[in-house]
């Protein structure tokens, strides 16, 4: 009886140390990792209620149903072929954080990239087809956190028409729509006139999921078409051997 004991208080000391060093490295409560994945980047999962922060700064999201984490992951794998080891470590991504009903700033989210914890976070409710490019977006998020100065924001707005400012409005009308615009007239999405580092992350995003329907988009289109060559030629710079 008391090598049991012994045993059980071994395997819930183990389990709370491994929990607080998961804790430590990304800031977020109750994670754990899902062991099969079968990337470089390490996969979490939330395994219960994950709060963190508070007001603006605050992260809420819960344990995601295991058919749609395991899709998610699937997905996730999938995707993260297009970047070599080299590259993830170039841009310092060293985790995916999985979970359901994600809010940031109490406003619902499909993903949130935390650069300072290398951390990416995503929604496993998301839409298959949307979820492909929340991941690529987010990780140009990280990609423009870790080399800002090789993606000169003042060239970029010189792309746009004279008189277009980025709304800067998380609750303006349209302001989050992620679908792809009828009429592109240089932005993607309506999302895309948020910031120039959101239309940056959302054209990054169709470059890596949707390039046969960029290319085109670009006949047509000669912001796009600046914004496009900008992106790649960007990318190329953190690392000159990347595939689009």
């Amino acid at each position: 009886m008391k090598t049991f004991l012994i045993l059980i208080i071994m395997i819930f000391v183990s389990f709370a140390a491994k929990s607080d060093q998961i804790y430590q490295i990304i800031k977020l409560p109750n994670l754990e990792i899902y062991n099969n994945s079968k990337s470089k980047v390490k996969f979490f999962y939330a395994k219960d209620s994950v709060n963190a922060g508070m007001g603006i700064n605050s992260i809420n999201c819960e344990k995601p149903i295991k058919k749609d984490l395991d899709n998610k992951i699937i997905i996730s794998n999938e995707n993260l072929k297009k970047y070599s080891s080299f590259f993830l470590n170039k841009i310092n991504l060293k985790y995916l954080v999985f979970c359901d009903k994600l809010k940031i700033s109490e406003i619902s989210a499909h993903g949130f990239a935390n650069p300072q914890v290398r951390t990416i976070v995503l929604n496993t409710s998301t839409h298959k087809k949307i979820f492909n490019r929340i991941l690529h977006h987010e990780i140009f998020h990280i990609i423009h956190h870790n080399h800002k100065t090789k993606f000169n924001e003042k060239e970029w707005r010189n792309f746009n028409k004279s008189n277009f400012l980025y709304s800067n409005c998380s609750s303006c009308e349209n302001s989050s729509s992620l679908k792809l615009l009828k009429s592109t007239n240089g932005f993607f999405t309506d999302y895309s006139k948020y910031s120039v580092s959101e239309d940056m992350a959302e054209t990054f995003s169709f470059i890596m999921t949707e390039n046969n329907m960029v290319k085109e988009l670009l006949k047509n289109d000669k912001i796009l078409r600046e914004k496009v060559k900008f992106i790649k030629k960007k990318v190329l710079k953190v690392d000159n051997s990347f595939k689009f």
